[in-house]
């Protein structure tokens, strides 16, 4: 199986160590690409060709991006609008997507209890995904059970201890290296 895996963090090399050790360890499978969107559009000036040849050349295709204010990041909003165009996503005789499968790997720096019914925020996980899982389902894709890893927030270690996003990130990238091995 061909996996795509688009990563949508704007800081990714410095600001991310979830983000960062999660695509390191899902890249180093042979079957699997990477596309890192703000390292290869820094200006948000997609080549909507070389990314519509890249998802159909994917049987799964893997978002791995940060939950930014209950949504996905301005980059990945961006090039969803400019890739997934009528004539390839969607629309009379549009079949590009149709039959892949999608899976969302999240990172979420609030805690999991936050995000249920009832919590701080009053709203679950899957009510903030269900976008995307729409999206999937319009698209003729096939969403899989997202990965979502909570407590990711940086710079809440205390002095000298591994942070949250050292101990979790591991875990998320091994459970997301093992769906991708399958």
């Amino acid at each position: 199986m061909k996996v795509l895996m688009i990563v949508s963090h704007p800081r990714l090399e410095t600001g991310s160590i979830a983000n960062k050790i999660i695509a390191a360890e899902a890249g180093k499978l042979d079957n699997v690409e990477i596309r890192d969107l703000y390292r290869i559009y820094p200006q948000f000036e997609i080549d909507v060709q070389a990314e519509q040849e890249a998802l159909e050349a994917a049987d799964l295709i893997v978002l791995q991006f940060p939950l930014f204010w209950f949504s996905i990041p301005a980059m990945l909003k961006h090039w969803l609008d400019k890739v997934f165009t009528e004539e390839f996503a969607f629309g009379p005789g549009a079949h590009k997507l149709k039959g892949k499968q999608l899976l969302l790997s999240v990172t979420v720096g609030g805690p999991e209890g936050a995000y249920s019914r009832g919590g701080h925020f009053d709203a679950t996980i899957d009510d903030l995904l269900q976008p995307m899982h729409l999206m999937a389902s319009f698209t003729g894709m096939t969403a899989q059970d997202s990965i979502v890893s909570f407590g990711m927030m940086a710079g809440a270690e205390k002095a000298g201890e591994p942070s949250a996003s050292e101990i979790q990130a591991p875990v998320h990238a091994e459970q997301l290296v093992a769906l991708l091995k399958a």
